[in-house]
C-alpha cells in the first residue's frame, strides 16, 4: 500500500497544545474524494474541518473525542486498503507515536523528553524504533542523571465531595479550555484594576446619528480611541512570557461575546486602520457570525488586547480577568442614566505594567470618549483649534465636536469632524 497524504493536526491557535476530534465523517476504508470532509476537530476557540487533498481509501488514527497533540498524525489516504496490514500498524501506534520525520516510530515517553528538551528528532533518523534508552546513549546522557521524564504535577487537589447533597455536573470543554487560559495570567496573582467614569452627558446625542446598528452604545467608539491608544501605550499591546515582555506588532482587538452560546473572543483585525463605520459593521458581522456559529480560526486568533462589554446588562461596576497572551483587558459597564455616566475598567498584569501607567492609559481614553459628547458654550476652550483648517471649537460649536489625533510625527493634536475623514 503507498500511503497518498498524511494529515497532521494543524496549528490554529499558538495557544493550543492539544485538540478534541468532534466527528470523524468516514469508516476506516471508504473511498473518499479531492474536496470530501474527512473530520471535524474543535480548538478553544472553534470547530474547523479538514478536507481530502486526493482520492483514495481513508484510514483513521483516532477516534470521536480524542483529544489529541498538534501536528500528530491523524489520518492517513492509501491507494489500496488491506485491512490486516493497517491492523498491524495500529497495534504498534497503541505503545509508539509514529514521528513527523520519516518512518522512525518514538515511544510516547521519548517523544515527550525530545519536545520538553527541544531535541532535533533528526538524529535518529536511521533507528526504526526509538525510547529514552537510545536518546541518553546518543546524545551521551548519563542515565543516572535523567532517567525519568519529569510528570507536571497537577495543581489543583482532588477534593471529597458528599455527593448526597448535591448533583454534580461535567464542565462543558469550552468552559475547561477558558479556565486554562484565565488561569495561565492569574495564577501568578500579579493583577490589578483601576477604574474611571465616562461622563456620557449629550454624549450619544452626537454619536447616534452615525452608527447604524449601536444606538446609545459607547462600544464602537471605544474600540477605535483604544486602538490608538496602544500605539502610544504598546506595553498594554503585549504579553509575559519567559521573564520578558513580547510586545505584539500588530494590534487586533478582541472583543468578548456571550450570548448563550459559550464564552467567545472575536477579532477585530488590524484595528488601528478600521473608521468607525468599519468597526462597527465588523462586531456585528462577527456577533451574527457567531451566533450562525460560522466563526472561523482567523475570527478567533492573533488577539493582542480584550474588551469586554457588559452595558446592556446593567452591571454597574465589574472586574474582568485577563486573557491567555494579553496584558490587560477592559471592561465596560453600564451607563448610569441618573448620573450620566459609565464605567470602565483596566485590569493589567502588574509584571508588565504600573498602576500610574495604567491610570494615564484611562485617563487618556476617557479624555478621547468626551471628546465626542456635546458641549456647553461656557465649558469650550477657545484655544483649540483644528490642526488643518485652523478652527476654532467655539467656531464649530454646531458641529460634532473635536477629535485628539496623534500625527506622523507622534505629537498630538485636535482635528475638528469636516476635516476628519471617515466620521
Amino acid at each position: 500500500m503507498k500511503i497518498l497524504q498524511e494529515i497532521k493536526v494543524p496549528q490554529e491557535s499558538v495557544n493550543d497544545e492539544f485538540i478534541s476530534i468532534v466527528d470523524i465523517l468516514f469508516n476506516d476504508g471508504e473511498f473518499v474524494e479531492e474536496g470530501d470532509i474527512l473530520i471535524e476537530l474543535e480548538t478553544s476557540k472553534a470547530v474547523f474541518t479538514i478536507e481530502s487533498e486526493v482520492d483514495g481509501y481513508v484510514h483513521y488514527l483516532c477516534k470521536n473525542e480524542d483529544e489529541v497533540a498538534v501536528n500528530s498524525i491523524i489520518i492517513k489516504i492509501f491507494d489500496e486498503y488491506d485491512a490486516k496490514e493497517l491492523s498491524e500498524i495500529s497495534n504498534v501506534s497503541d505503545s509508539f507515536e509514529i514521528s513527523n520525520i520519516s518512518e522512525t516510530f518514538f515511544s510516547e515517553k521519548a517523544n515527550q523528553y525530545i519536545i520538553e528538551n527541544k531535541i532535533d528528532k533528526s538524529k535518529f533518523l536511521h533507528l526504526d524504533f526509538v525510547n529514552t534508552a537510545d536518546i541518553f546513549n546518543i546524545l551521551g546522557i548519563n542515565k543516572k542523571e535523567k532517567t525519568v521524564v519529569p510528570i507536571q504535577k497537577r495543581e489543583d487537589k482532588t477534593e471529597i465531595v458528599d455527593e448526597s447533597k448535591v448533583i454534580l455536573e461535567n464542565l462543558s470543554k469550552n468552559k475547561k479550555r477558558e479556565i486554562e487560559y484565565l488561569k495561565a495570567v492569574q495564577k501568578e496573582n500579579l493583577n490589578s484594576t483601576v477604574n474611571i467614569n465616562i461622563d456620557t452627558k449629550n454624549i450619544f446625542v452626537k454619536i447616534n446619528p452615525h452608527l447604524k446598528y449601536f444606538k446609545n452604545s459607547l462600544l464602537p467608539i471605544i474600540i477605535f480611541e483604544t486602538a490608538r491608544l496602544l500605539k502610544k501605550h504598546p506595553e498594554f499591546n503585549s504579553y509575559f512570557v519567559n521573564n520578558q515582555i513580547a510586545i505584539y506588532n500588530e494590534i487586533n482587538i478582541g472583543l468578548a461575546i456571550d450570548m448563550d452560546l459559550g464564552l467567545k473572543t472575536v477579532k477585530i483585525p488590524d484595528t488601528i486602520s478600521k473608521t468607525i463605520q468599519e468597526t462597527e459593521q465588523l462586531i456585528f458581522d462577527l456577533s451574527n457570525k457567531y451566533i450562525d456559529n460560522k466563526l472561523q480560526i482567523t475570527d478567533l486568533t492573533d488577539i493582542t488586547f480584550t474588551i469586554t462589554d457588559l452595558s446592556s446588562e446593567g452591571v454597574d461596576f465589574f472586574v474582568p480577568l485577563i486573557n491567555k497572551n494579553n496584558a490587560a483587558i477592559l471592561g465596560i459597564s453600564a451607563d448610569d442614566k441618573k448620573l450620566n455616566r459609565t464605567t470602565l475598567s483596566l485590569t493589567f498584569d502588574h509584571r508588565i505594567t504600573a498602576g500610574k501607567k495604567a491610570t494615564i492609559f484611562l485617563r487618556e481614553l476617557k479624555k478621547r470618549i468626551e471628546s465626542y459628547k456635546q458641549q456647553n458654550i461656557n465649558e469650550i476652550d477657545t484655544s483649540i483649534k483644528c490642526f488643518k483648517c485652523m478652527k476654532s471649537l467655539k467656531d464649530d460649536f454646531n458641529e460634532v465636536g473635536f477629535l485628539k489625533t496623534t500625527i506622523k510625527s507622534g505629537e498630538e493634536k485636535y482635528i475638528c469632524q469636516t476635516c476628519f475623514t471617515g466620521f
